[in-house]
């Protein structure tokens, strides 16, 4: 799985464990569905759930938002 964001860096998680600033490249996943999260501070965080099938390959841009100010 190769993941970037925008904007660029984010921070990856997934199944709850650090990958690090985009970009991140994990391999070896168990086939299944996983928790993949991207934040980056003063942006909405998104969580998503992506699933693996075997022997496929997953490139992902997981594109955040600004939050909102507070008003």
């Amino acid at each position: 799985m190769f993941i970037t964001g925008i904007p660029d860096p984010v921070t990856i998680s997934l199944d709850d464990k650090d990958l690090g600033s985009s970009p991140a490249f994990t391999k070896n996943l168990i086939p299944g569905k996983h928790k993949l999260q991207v934040s980056k501070d003063k942006f909405t965080s998104r969580d998503l759930v992506v699933n693996i099938q075997e022997g496929s390959r997953l490139n992902a841009t997981v594109f955040l938002s600004v939050e909102p100010l507070a008003i």
